[in-house]
């Protein structure tokens, strides 16, 4: 692809110190020589990223992921600083889980929250089941958290919340023996704690609470 209006350095860092031990980092250095959108002249700015990985055996591990990027909006210059810690424990072949704290920090303001999965595969992988649930707290948009949750076959899913409340999706999915039919179903569900209505315009749900049902059925001919 091009590049259109980006001038930049970026250096990335890889590297394995020790056993079970990852630690990956990069520094991008941007320049923009044309105004661009909310701007009046040209602009910089850096971004930054520190990850370390530990498996500390086969069913533990431990991720600390740090991003900081400083980056001008409507002419001022605005820092923000994201932290995320995740533990993944696998108790069982069947069962994996996955917890997750989040950290975002900008303009003064900062939000957090927690999320936490459940994943179940049994009867020889068929029926597989995820089970997440979140709580957030992000007092505007500048703070927002980005949540990955589960989503229907060969689908990425990132959702952003911000102001206060709770999320959790619930995941099924069952295979036939001869893998030809796949049927897989997903309910998520919203519930903010400060406010009364949910989006805008002709979206508007004039209530707190949001509920989503999505099916698929998959068909090997």
């Amino acid at each position: 692809s091009n590049v259109q209006n980006e001038n930049g350095v970026l250096l990335h860092l890889k590297s394995q110190p020790f056993d079970g031990w990852q630690l990956q980092s990069y520094v991008d250095f941007f320049y923009h020589k044309w105004p661009r959108y909310r701007m009046t002249h040209s602009s910089a700015g850096q971004e930054g990223m520190v990850q370390i990985s530990w498996l500390a055996s086969e069913k533990h591990g431990i991720t600390v992921h740090y991003r900081i990027k400083r980056k001008e909006t409507a002419d001022v210059m605005e820092p923000h600083h994201r932290l995320r810690m995740q533990w993944n424990f696998t108790p069982h072949s069947t069962w994996k889980l996955q917890s997750t704290a989040l950290l975002h920090q900008a303009a003064g303001h900062t939000g957090t929250g927690i999320q936490q999965t459940v994943r179940y595969a049994g009867i020889n992988n068929r029926l597989r089941l995820t089970l997440m649930g979140a709580y957030f707290h992000a007092p505007n948009h500048l703070s927002r958290l980005y949540f990955y949750e589960p989503n229907l076959y060969q689908s990425i899913s990132s959702s952003t919340y911000y102001g206060h409340g709770i999320h959790g999706v619930f995941l099924a999915r069952w295979t036939t023996r001869n893998d030809r039919w796949m049927f897989e179903g997903k309910y998520s569900y919203c519930h903010y704690f400060d406010r009364k209505e949910i989006g805008s315009g002709l979206q508007t749900i004039f209530s707190p609470q949001k509920h989503d049902i999505a099916v698929l059925l998959k068909v090997k001919i």
